[in-house]
């Protein structure tokens, strides 16, 4: 877990802080092995939706076990202090009220370092904005074919 706010470093209240004030869904991974995650209300209401409050301050990887390959994505941004940006990430997740049902979803995010003072990467900020019904949409649209 992320801890009580009175034991935060002043770079996780600063960064905390970014991500609830943001009006686009925002989280923060911590920690480059437990990738502890905390989120916006944005967030919470487009991305996780029935995960959130229960997987809270969990481990980004439980909170995200149905996507294979994210937690290589943030690991490589704890490594190598690069960030980059997805568009129309494909994924199926487990975010309804039903457990075990899962839908296809899509996003367009970023995934940036975020270094303390000795420039280590102490967290990865995550951006995202759901494009599910844009991308739904042009599948669906009809096609010439030459």
């Amino acid at each position: 877990m992320v801890g009580s706010p009175d034991t935060w470093s002043a770079e996780m209240r600063v960064a905390f802080g970014i991500i609830h004030s943001s009006d686009v869904a925002a989280a923060l991974w911590v920690h480059s092995k437990m990738m502890y995650m905390c989120w916006n209300d944005q967030y919470a209401r487009t991305i996780v939706r029935a995960k959130h409050p229960q997987m809270y301050g969990r481990n980004g990887c439980d909170v995200f076990g149905e996507v294979p390959g994210l937690d290589i994505m943030v690991g490589d941004v704890f490594r190598t202090k690069k960030s980059f940006t997805v568009k129309a990430f494909a994924c199926v997740l487990d975010r309804n009220d039903s457990p075990g049902f899962r839908e296809e979803a899509f996003f367009d995010f970023t995934l940036g370092p975020l270094l303390n003072a000795q420039g280590e990467c102490w967290a990865v900020l995550n951006f995202a904005v759901d494009v599910t019904q844009q991308n739904l949409l042009f599948v669906s649209l009809p096609r010439r074919v030459p």
